[in-house]
């Protein structure tokens, strides 16, 4: 027994690498390799953004239908032409509805094919900039037409139909705006990740 003993302290080193420890390969030793939580994050960055995507057209598809009952809802309205004021909310609408209409047709059909339309560091200005200034269109027609419109309720009788279908397309316009206002935001984020890129 003592001789074994002696034998094993006084034998050579075993010849090439000594194998890791178990657990040594794994981050912090816990069993789970890095790779794993990098495709966990990749995951759900793609979920995160497919859903952003989504949510956008979404926005978009109300702002258009809110932009085109605004539409409906103002030619309607008789003698709407004698106030700049209505023209204005009338122009903006169209505008509006034929931009979001547009979004929404694009949009849908890169999510569906996976293919751009447009160039996406191009597509990311595009959609910031006109997202921006549409909004911005629609809130000031809306704002300017609310004054008009409260103006004329004060001289008028407030159970004048017209009254109640201008405001009726003005509220259509308020609608259009904040649906349009959390897609500006989300293209502003898209902005923001491409430049720090």
């Amino acid at each position: 027994m003592k001789m074994s003993d002696e034998a094993t302290k006084n034998a050579p080193p075993p010849e090439g690498p000594i194998p890791p420890p178990p657990g040594a390969d794994m981050e912090g030793g816990t069993g789970r390799p890095e790779s794993v939580f990098r495709g966990l994050s990749d995951v759900q960055q793609w979920k995160r953004g497919d859903c952003m995507k989504k949510g956008m057209i979404v926005l978009r598809a109300l702002a258009s239908l809110f932009s085109f009952l605004s539409f409906i809802v103002m030619v309607a309205l008789d003698g709407f032409d004698n106030y700049e004021s209505l023209n204005y909310v009338l122009t903006i609408a169209i505008i509006a509805m034929v931009y979001t209409a547009v979004q929404t047709g694009i949009k849908v059909h890169e999510l569906r094919t996976g293919k751009s339309v447009i160039p996406p560091e191009v597509a990311t200005w595009f959609d910031f900039s006109l997202d921006q200034i549409v909004a911005y269109m629609l809130l000031s027609s809306a704002s300017a037409a609310t004054v008009v419109v409260n103006a004329i309720r004060k001289s008028w009788s407030a159970s004048d139909t017209g009254i109640h279908h201008a405001s009726a397309a003005i509220s259509m316009s308020y609608l259009a705006f904040f649906s349009l206002a959390p897609a500006a935001l989300i293209s502003g984020y898209y902005l923001a990740c491409q430049l720090s890129s």
